[in-house]
């Protein structure tokens, strides 16, 4: 997977967590083209055509289906696969405008450390300016580190 973190930010905390989403986001595009690819899609399109088919006549009625043709399932759950795939691709844009966002003039993350009861505590926070903006204030990722001192 590639990185989209800069240099000066590769140990910011919400850089790291945006770029766990891209991969996330990648993995899924490669699983909705593998399926979309392969003979799985036909296989599950015949048995929910064979299963329709086997529809009670009220179940019919009441949603006003016919029985579509495996060929017909397939190409709707392949057109499915392409929604799903723009959704998810739209969604990776939108990550990576905001962390180029982000990362732009940012000198890196803000480290800060106290010791207390003999454990050193040590966090990590994102320094960006984006996040003075008021939509951003609130609950975010913080890399926090403890460590005993030792007599």
């Amino acid at each position: 997977m590639n990185s989209r973190i800069p240099e000066q930010c590769a140990t910011c905390p919400w850089l790291q967590l945006e770029q766990k989403y891209l991969d996330e986001h990648e993995l899924e595009q490669d699983s909705i083209i593998r399926r979309a690819t392969s003979d799985e899609i036909d296989e599950v399109a015949e048995f929910i055509a064979t299963k329709l088919r086997q529809a009670p006549q009220e179940f019919v009625e009441a949603y006003g289906t016919t029985s579509p043709d495996a060929e017909t399932v397939a190409k709707a759950m392949r057109a499915m696969g392409s929604e799903a795939l723009g959704i998810v691709s739209r969604h990776m844009e939108k990550i990576g405008h905001d962390m180029e966002m982000m990362s732009n003039w940012c000198k890196g993350p803000v480290e800060m450390s106290t010791t207390r009861d003999g454990i050193v505590y040590s966090s990590r926070v994102c320094a960006s300016l984006v996040l003075l903006d008021e939509d951003t204030r609130g609950v975010e990722p913080v890399t926090v580190r403890r460590e005993e001192l030792l007599d």
